[in-house]
């Protein structure tokens, strides 16, 4: 995570619950955590899983969950609007299947929280 100059830090940060993987958001200033990496502290590997884009229209990685398998990442999502919008992306690590994004209702409003039900 230190190898990336100029950015800021925020608390979106998990270990997967399967192996030595760490997923974690950052942004540059001001405050924009846009951007989603997974570290592979054994290899150093630093690869970026996702990003929200760029500037100050873009909307914010405000939490992330992994499903019990650690192939999974639900990653939420709230845009910089009036209405602060909000959407959870699912996003494959293993990069086998597209994301998918779940748009939230306005009248869900309130925080998001993720999690994985249990395992079937």
């Amino acid at each position: 995570m230190l190898g990336h100059e100029t950015t800021e830090f925020s608390e979106v940060i998990a270990w997967s619950p399967t192996r030595d993987l760490l997923a974690y958001a950052i942004g540059r200033p001001p405050y924009s955590i846009t951007d989603l990496y997974a570290l592979d502290p054994t290899t150093g590997e630093d690869r970026m899983l996702f990003s929200t884009g760029r500037g100050e229209h873009a909307p914010i990685v405000s939490d992330l969950a992994w499903s019990p398998s650690g192939r999974w990442l639900a990653v939420a999502i709230v845009e910089r609007t009036l209405y602060l919008e909000k959407s959870v992306v699912i996003i494959d690590v293993a990069r086998e299947v597209p994301n998918s994004v779940i748009e939230l209702a306005a009248a869900d409003g309130g925080e998001v929280l993720i999690g994985w039900g249990p395992v079937l």
